[in-house]
């Protein structure tokens, strides 16, 4: 071990010296290599080039010898004067490609001259070869004709060899090719001094560097483990961590910030561009209603390069973080983010909280301000409706005032049943089944929401044949179609559209309707739930199920407004979801309808498709033996009665037409206008054998003059007529001993009905 770390020592010590060494070496055997090449090199250059001008000076000699051939034959004529001359001339044609052409001759082409003169020779030679063929001794012509041919290829070859003898310049010129050899090798010499004289010095630099060397590690040490104690504390923070440089590229990141976005983990590492992942990590963060992928990336550049302070952020999983960025003093970045989405729930759980106190406040509010409203109008249609039966019992139906008094009696129970659609409203009337006929309800709703909707929503009523009627509530009812023409028309927004209401009867076989029943069921509380997309792009959902099956009413409401999501479409019959703004919707609408349907044994289906509307369809049970309509009330009998009855009322008008009512059948009436009036009156002994008060009366209510009067021992029967039910109902005024409790307006035949029945011992409350 100790003689390894001594070998180590050593290298430290020694070893820049031998590689400094092994350097110097390196480079005087790379200078004598280079010197060496370069002789040969020159030696090459001289014998190629010798060897082209050998070629050049061959070609001419070989041309001369064509030339003295031609002579002889034209001297003395023969067939072997004749062969001598075409074996020269294929001989010197055999010379011209290999000036042209051949690698021994190339350093005699960079002559321009020569490289023309052979050219225009070659280019003729096929022309001299045909006049050597046509040569003929008897004919001095063709002979000339050869012979000046000749003449103008020697000018040229003699051209030729004259500049290649005289470009040779390193045949006749080696001294000085080697005094260029000397010249390199001197300035090698020179050079390998100077790379002697730079290694030493770079060996005495050698030496402080190493010193310095050291304390750098030693500082390198002390930093990575000051860095390591860093990261380990980074990696253990519960924050979210990111550190980048100036040009927006990570320098750390922490586990704890990569577990916020999983989609872009394995990105976030040192020396990736923070802004690039930025548009990957949106499919992360929740988007903001209506906004697109591109401008989530563009706001949150934003906020990247303002770094203004803490914004918080929500994740795609429903967290939400703190994010805090600030920019550091070289330019780079700093983010931190922490997880706030227990505090964010409590926060938004609370504000939740508040809004429905709000909400229940303000429902409480309508509530009493409903009914205020409804006990005054109540009492202005007794009176009213009081007077209109007095004339109707004393006019024949077919006199024109007889005729006018019905008109009254029917509008006035129109204004009734409006009054009761107020109290539902604000949940101060109590929720009666009877039969109804469904196109009734669907034309007085139709009535309200034309005054109701904007002008620029047409609302279309479709009516089916027949007067199909239910069991269920007319109020009830109203507040169903009510809901989903208001959010009809909220879905068609500021342009011009159409709401469409139709009722039709259609045949189910229990379950769900419309195929849907073979889709696999989501459960949404106790209800069951069913969706199902079409390769139409339409989306339908069926909400509970029918039972039995048989006839049932399908009212419909149908919008041409923007359609549904899929996401909404699964939430919104979920109590206080909603999409609307703030103080635009309590998201208690579509849940308030499921449960009215559910409480009429109904059903919802939804059908919806992007851009081309939605049609919400509401299924009621459609009852055996109503289908044709009811049956009309029979005609009030007349009423005969007798006896003292103490009329407490603190509205003149009405007090007045009750009296009417119990006078006409036969009753002795005396009348006060509050409960204490009249508790005055029944002292010991009075006479009184009925007693007929108004609930709502300033000093004293009906309830209260009630309780005096048994507390006092006294059971006179007592009949309490309110115009308002949310301070007692039926089984309150039965525990308290009430004979009877009637709710305003009173039909006068009803009141004096009730009164006799009620002193015969016989008494029905009615309502």
């Amino acid at each position: 071990m100790n003689s390894a770390m001594d070998l180590v020592e050593r290298f430290r010590r020694f070893g820049p010296w031998i590689t400094i060494c092994a350097i110097g070496l390196a480079f005087v055997a790379a200078a004598a290599f280079v010197t060496d090449r370069l002789r040969l090199q020159a030696e090459l250059i001289g014998a190629t080039y010798r060897t082209g001008t050998w070629s050049v000076v061959q070609a001419e000699h070989e041309f001369l010898r064509l030339r003295e051939a031609v002579r002889s034959l034209q001297a003395a004529p023969g067939e072997a004067a004749r062969e001598a001359v075409q074996t020269r001339f294929d001989i010197f044609w055999s010379r011209i490609p290999i000036v042209l052409e051949s690698d021994e001759a190339v350093g005699v082409r960079e002559i321009p001259e020569i490289v023309a003169g052979y050219g225009l020779i070659a280019a003729q030679l096929p022309v001299l070869e045909g006049e050597i063929a046509a040569l003929d001794p008897a004919r001095p012509a063709t002979v000339a004709a050869v012979l000046a041919r000749l003449d103008t290829f020697g000018e040229a070859l003699r051209v030729s060899v004259r500049r290649a003898l005289m470009q040779d310049d390193y045949v006749y010129n080696r001294a000085r090719l080697h005094g260029l050899v000397v010249e390199i090798t001197l300035c090698l010499g020179a050079l390998a001094l100077s790379g002697f004289v730079l290694l030493a010095c770079n060996a005495r630099q050698l030496r402080r560097t190493a010193a310095a060397y050291a304390q750098a590690k030693a500082a390198e040490a002390r930093s990575a483990e000051a860095s390591a104690r860093l990261t380990q504390a980074l990696h253990a923070i519960s924050e979210g961590f990111i550190l980048l440089d100036a040009d927006d590229r990570i320098v750390l990141v922490n586990e704890r910030f990569k577990s916020f976005y999983p989609s872009v983990a394995g990105r976030l590492a040192p020396g990736a561009d923070f802004r690039a992942i930025i548009a990957d990590a949106v499919a992360d963060v929740a988007l903001e209603p209506g906004e697109t992928r591109e401008q989530a990336v563009a706001r949150r550049l934003t906020r990247f390069r303002d770094c203004a302070g803490p914004w918080e952020q929500r994740l795609a999983d429903g967290r939400t973080l703190l994010v805090g960025e600030r920019r550091t003093a070289d330019g780079g970045t700093v983010s931190i983010r922490t997880d706030i989405s227990e505090r964010a729930r409590g926060e938004a759980e609370r504000l939740d909280l508040h809004e429905q106190l709000n909400h229940a406040q303000r429902m409480e509010a309508i509530g009493r301000l409903a009914g205020g409203i409804a006990h005054d109008f109540n009492n202005i249609l007794a009176s009213m409706l009081g007077y209109a039966r007095f004339i109707a019992d004393d006019t024949a139906p077919d006199q024109e005032i007889g005729q006018f008094a019905a008109q009254i009696l029917k509008s006035g129970q129109r204004a009734k049943e409006l009054v009761q659609q107020i109290l539902v409203y604000s949940r101060a009337d109590k929720e009666v089944l009877e039969p109804i006929g469904v196109l009734d309800v669907v034309g007085q709703t139709a009535s309200m929401l034309r005054a109701t909707l904007p002008p620029r929503i047409r609302l279309i009523v479709d009516r089916c044949e027949g007067s199909p009627q239910i069991m269920g509530s007319t109020t009830r009812l109203t507040q169903v179609l009510m809901n989903l023409a208001v959010n009809a028309a909220d879905a068609i927004g500021e342009r011009d559209g159409d709401v469409r209401i139709a009722v039709s009867i259609v045949e189910t076989d229990g379950g769900c309707a419309d195929g849907l029943g073979r889709m696999p069921a989501r459960v949404a509380g106790t209800t069951p739930m069913r969706i199902q997309a079409t390769a139409a792009g339409v989306t339908r959902m069926w909400i509970g199920l029918l039972s039995p099956p048989g006839r049932y009413v399908r009212v419909s409401v149908r919008d041409n407004g923007s359609g549904i999501e899929r996401a909404v479409l699964e939430r919104m019959f979920e109590p206080f979801f909603t999409t609307k703004e703030r103080n635009r919707g309590t998201g208690l609408g579509l849940a308030a309808v499921l449960g009215i349907v559910s409480s009429h044994r109904g059903a919802i289906t939804v059908e919806t498709r992007a851009g081309a509307g939605t049609t919400f369809s509401v299924y009621l049970p459609l009852e055996a033996g109503l289908a044709a309509g009811a049956a009309q009330a029979p005609a009030p009998e007349p009423v005969h009665g007798s006896g003292h009855v103490l009329v407490a009322d603190d509205e003149p008008e009405v007090a007045r037409t009750t009296a009417i009512a119990l006078e006409r059948a036969g009753f002795t009436v005396t009348t006060v206008d509050d409960g204490a009036a009249a508790l005055a009156r029944l002292t010991p002994g009075h006479d009184f054998a009925l007693v007929v008060t108004d609930q709502v009366m300033p000093r004293m209510t009906g309830v209260d003059l009630l309780r005096a009067l048994r507390a006092r021992g006294d059971a006179t029967r007592l009949m309490i007529c309110t115009g308002f039910a949310e301070a007692i109902d039926e089984q309150l005024a039965a525990s308290l001993g009430a004979g009877a409790l009637l709710y305003k307006p009173v039909d006068p035949h009803v009141l004096a009905a009730t009164a006799r029945d009620l002193l015969r011992g016989t008494t029905e409350r009615a309502a």
